[in-house]
């Protein structure tokens, strides 16, 4: 997305829903706990989707602030009407224990680091049914998916990379075999 694509539309008020993970629990579940906080943001959000996956539909959002300025954004709204609104906090909740396992796999001194980018819940508070939305920062770039959630891995030998399956293993066995991250994208 273009920085000075300016997305037409009249601002809308929504929350922010924002997972901070907390060391606690059982050492295997030890960056899946945490708190929930809220704050009110400004959004506009592109009438149609840029981008498609299975389960969700990608549109342009900007988050604008006070003064005006514009933060690019991307809203990951479900194709699933009546999907259960705990999926979303699921979603960021993993997107931040997945973190959390990258920042502990990168202190290995692994010869490539991992990293995973903050989601976010957005309510829109305006709307009919105040619905939620996922939220990640707009990465420009084209991404390619390493491995999936139902154990395989792409393996076309110009796109191959070990780091992504390497740190999938690193999780699983850092976890007590409780916990894999895997359907790594980048």
């Amino acid at each position: 997305m273009s920085e000075s694509l300016i997305i037409p539309g009249k601002p809308e008020r929504t929350l922010k829903h924002v997972f901070t993970p907390k060391m606690g629990g059982p050492p295997e579940f030890r960056y899946c706990q945490g708190e929930w906080t809220k704050s009110v943001e400004s959004v506009v959000i592109d009438d149609l989707p840029f981008a498609e996956g299975a389960l969700r539909s990608c549109y342009r959002m900007q988050i604008v602030g006070k003064d005006g300025s514009r933060e690019n954004v991307v809203a990951k709204v479900s194709k699933d009407e009546n999907e259960d609104k705990m999926t979303y906090y699921r979603d960021v909740q993993a997107q931040a224990c997945a973190k959390q396992w990258a920042i502990e796999y990168n202190a290995q001194s692994t010869p490539k680091k991992v990293d995973f980018i903050e989601a976010f819940v957005m309510e829109l508070v305006d709307r009919p049914g105040r619905p939620l939305i996922g939220m990640e920062q707009f990465v420009e770039g084209v991404f390619e998916k390493h491995n999936n959630n139902v154990g395989g891995t792409v393996s076309d030998r110009e796109s191959e990379r070990a780091t992504p399956n390497a740190f999938s293993h690193f999780t699983w066995h850092a976890s007590n075999n409780t916990i894999l991250v895997c359907d790594i994208q980048g």
